[in-house]
């Protein structure tokens, strides 16, 4: 093992002469300004040494709101249960994720884990993922472990790169133990499933051979979550996000789920999920839950218990064909719901049927007026740039949002770029459509919905079937709350300028 001053005398030499290994690069030039004084003078702090038997589990969420990492729980319980130790280093807030990757970093390789887990999804996770995994691995010989929808989904490209030693694919709880058992004994990773490896110089992908038994896993409430208790959706009012089932059974074309949960919908037992949001309740007076399901109401009778029998408001997401009256009334008469979200998607109905969302223009409006009807908060989202689109159907949408606004009252979140991830229907529609998708995890973070310093300014990348410069145009106009008349000539008029 190294000692913390030879640790401390490399990572130094790399930060701040950063020429070895095109690390000047991936450091970016904004974070040089302030790495010898900063970052050098976190070095000194917090390092200690721990047991062999520890695993460090990684995530770069780096949004706004403080979701709590689920997955590392359920992970952490089957690990702790099989005897092993470990410890959650999760960055949420974006403006201290360059920092974060450095004291991350440090503390890695002072501790010497048995591995490192580092849980990723397409996007800017890609891209600060891939820079931990290497200031590591150019600082030892630790075994990184990436796991997530990613390399789920490009498990051969993630092994590809030099600072990615193995993948764990789909669910984890079960397979993290059986990778750490065949670690520790000999790294015979041929008879394990859901994992992959290099041998040899070759990359081996062992698919998921099933999904996990949810009366074997549970969740490790060890973890102090006082950091993930904020206002997510209200001001005021503390609160914890939750997530009581697994996948989705619908086929929109643009979700991942088609692929990485075959849409099957698994749900926690109701009594778990009551049990859990009690304790939440309790050990951190929590008065508000922010469902996190990819499809909450897929058993209409489950969740309506589930919600009425829980004392917390709440936020929770739905889908437009659900929005029945009865539906619409239910939710109203818990008097606790601060915002029902639901996926709009598009304003045409040809771009809705080409995507397979199940729903139409009328049922929308329709369930608009039963929202407003009832006084039920809600907020719906919208994309736009979808590879199956002409710029008439695009003004549509916003002609569409417009609309719902004005008649129904209902608001609507900023549209967003439709973004080609790996494993949808689309992402093979996009390539097709002159997508040309990234060769490395580094080169993900185009596909990233939220500018970031690091991201390439040509969106033309993403879209080449598209004028994006037009659709950015009519974005800021709408973001001005600008007449629709003008996002009309943007987008299919002359007009190109800049926002006056």
């Amino acid at each position: 093992m190294k000692s913390k001053q030879e640790i401390l005398s490399r990572l130094k030499t790399i930060i701040l002469l950063g020429k070895e290994k095109g690390v000047t690069y991936l450091f970016g030039e904004g974070l040089k300004k302030y790495v010898p004084t900063r970052i050098q003078a976190e070095f000194g702090k917090g390092i200690g040494t721990l047991k062999k038997k520890d695993i460090y589990l990684a995530k770069f969420d780096a949004y706004w709101a403080s979701y709590i990492p689920y997955a590392y729980l359920f992970i952490g319980h089957s690990l702790r249960k099989a005897g092993f130790s470990y410890k959650i280093l999760h960055n949420t807030y974006s403006r201290s994720i360059d920092k974060d990757i450095y004291r991350y970093a440090n503390e890695v390789l002072a501790a010497q884990p048995l591995w490192v887990g580092v849980s990723v999804i397409t996007g800017r996770s890609t891209y600060y993922s891939a820079l931990l995994s290497k200031i590591i691995k150019e600082n030892s010989d630790i075994p990184i472990v990436w796991g997530g929808i990613h390399p789920t989904i490009l498990a051969d490209q993630c092994l590809k790169q030099g600072y990615v030693d193995y993948v764990i694919l789909g669910e984890g709880e079960e397979k993290a133990v059986q990778f750490t058992h065949a670690l520790l004994n000999g790294k015979d990773f041929s008879k394990l499933d859901g994992i992959g490896y290099k041998e040899n110089d070759r990359v081996v992908v062992k698919p998921a051979a099933k999904k996990v038994d949810f009366d074997n896993i549970d969740i490790d409430w060890n973890n102090n979550l006082k950091r993930y208790v904020e206002p997510l959706a209200l001001p005021r009012i503390r609160g914890l996000s939750y997530i009581t089932s697994r996948g989705c059974p619908y086929r929109c074309d643009f979700c991942v789920n088609t692929s990485l949960n075959n849409r099957k919908w698994r749900p926690f037992t109701e009594s778990k999920v009551l049990d859990d949001i009690s304790y939440l309740e309790k050990k951190y007076d929590i008065s508000y839950i922010h469902f996190n399901d990819d499809n909450f109401f897929v058993d209409q009778e489950r969740a309506m218990r589930i919600l009425n029998q829980i004392n917390q408001k709440y936020f929770v997401e739905t889908r437009i064909d659900y929005m029945t009256e009865e539906f619409i009334k239910s939710i109203a008469a818990t008097n606790r719901c601060v915002k029902l979200m639901a996926g709009g998607e598009s304003g045409s109905d040809n771009t809705l049927k080409r995507i397979h969302k199940g729903q139409t223009k009328e049922m929308m409006l329709r369930a608009a007026k039963l929202i407003g009807k009832y006084n039920i908060p809600s907020s719906w989202s919208f994309i736009i740039g979808f590879p199956t689109e002409t710029l008439e159907e695009i003004y549509e949408t916003f002609e569409f949002m417009y609309l719902l606004e004005k008649t129904a009252g209902v608001r609507f979140c900023k549209p967003g770029l439709y973004l080609p991830y790996p494993g949808t229907v689309l992402y093979d529609h996009s390539i097709e459509k002159g997508f040309r998708p990234p060769q490395t995890p580094e080169e993900w973070i185009i596909c990233e919905r939220y500018l970031d310093e690091r991201r390439p300014s040509g969106d033309s990348i993403l879209y080449p079937w598209v004028d994006v410069n037009r659709l950015s145009l009519a974005l800021h106009l709408m973001a001005g709350d600008r007449p629709l008349t003008e996002i009309k000539e943007v987008l299919l008029g002359t007009r190109l300028g800049n926002v006056a």
